[in-house]
C-alpha cells in the first residue's frame, strides 16, 4: 500500500501535464472509497497503525472525492480517538508530499520516517521487501534499537 501511494505521487503529477483527467488515474474499485471509509470510520480503528493505511488511502483518492467530501474524511481523521492521532497523520502526509516533490526514487527514507512516525516499538525494527527468507539483503534496518530473541528449535 505505501509503496503503490509514494509511486502514485510521482506518477499523478505527470498524469495531469499529459492532460489526462484526474479520475482517469484510479482503478474503478477507487470510487467505492467513499462507501468503504464512511464505513471502517463508525468504528474507528483501535490502533494508529490500522488508521496509516485508511489515512494513506484518503490521501491516494483524492481526486475521486468531491473537496468538500475529502475534506470531511480529512477532518474526521485529524480528530480521531479525540484527536491524538493528529499529530502522526500530518507527519506521514508531509513525508509522502515531500517525497512526491523530490526528484529521488528511492523510497528507503522515506519509508523509514513513515515507520518511525507510526513510532515502531520493539522487534519491528525491520522493514523487508520480500518474506522473512530475503533478510538481511531484501529490505533495511529503521533507525531504532531493537533485540533479537532467539526461539527454541
Amino acid at each position: 500500500m505505501l509503496d503503490a501511494e509514494l509511486l502514485r505521487q510521482k506518477l499523478t503529477p505527470q498524469f495531469l501535464q499529459l492532460g489526462f483527467q484526474g479520475e482517469h488515474f484510479y482503478r474503478d474499485s477507487d470510487k467505492n472509497t467513499q462507501a468503504y471509509l464512511n464505513h471502517v470510520l463508525t468504528g474507528p480503528p483501535e490502533k494508529f497503525a490500522d488508521v496509516v493505511p485508511l489515512f494513506v488511502m484518503l490521501m491516494s483518492v483524492g481526486e475521486v472525492l468531491t473537496v468538500d467530501a475529502y475534506q470531511e474524511f480529512y477532518d474526521k481523521f485529524l480528530l480521531l480517538n479525540k484527536g491524538t492521532y493528529a499529530k502522526q497523520l500530518l507527519a506521514i502526509e508531509q513525508l509522502i508530499n515531500d517525497w512526491g516533490k523530490s526528484t529521488s526514487l528511492d523510497q528507503t527514507d522515506t519509508v523509514k520516517k513513515i515507520m518511525l512516525t507510526i513510532e515502531a516499538k520493539a522487534n519491528f525494527s525491520w522493514f523487508g521487501f520480500t518474506d522473512e527468507n530475503g533478510f538481511p539483503e531484501q529490505g533495511f534496518f529503521v533507525d531504532e534499537v531493537f533485540s533479537v530473541r532467539l526461539l527454541p528449535t
